[in-house]
């Protein structure tokens, strides 16, 4: 999954596409081979939790897929990085959850850690 246009055109890049495939939710799956997996690549057209959710939601009980990967820009991360690095975060920051208290919104920020099975492979 990426988020933007140029995420998904870049991965195109380096696959080949042997099929594509319009759902019943007007999402566009691109199926790659890489090896011997059988790929898809899709994008969610734009950023935020609601939208990542739903659309990965869509893709998951269509496709029915062993794995879910996010794949984009990383641009908080900095130079130290090139196109194709894989980084693996080890704690995820949802910073979208707020409470309004008295007239203000009240920041909640919410760690959450990644699976220790995808920090040890």
């Amino acid at each position: 999954m990426t988020t933007l246009d140029e995420e998904l055109l870049a991965l195109q890049e380096f696959l080949v596409t042997k099929d594509r495939i319009l759902s019943e939710h007007s999402s566009t799956y691109y199926i790659c081979d890489v090896g011997s997996y059988s790929i898809t690549l899709m994008s969610i057209f734009g950023m935020g939790n609601s939208a990542a959710a739903i659309k990965t939601t869509q893709a998951i009980r269509e496709l029915e897929p062993s794995f879910v990967f996010m794949f984009g820009i990383a641009g908080g991360v900095g130079d130290e990085i090139s196109l194709g690095d894989v980084i693996v975060s080890t704690t995820i920051l949802y910073y979208e959850g707020a409470k309004i208290k008295l007239g203000r919104k009240e920041a909640r920020p919410q760690s959450i850690r990644a699976d220790a099975a995808v920090l040890t492979k």
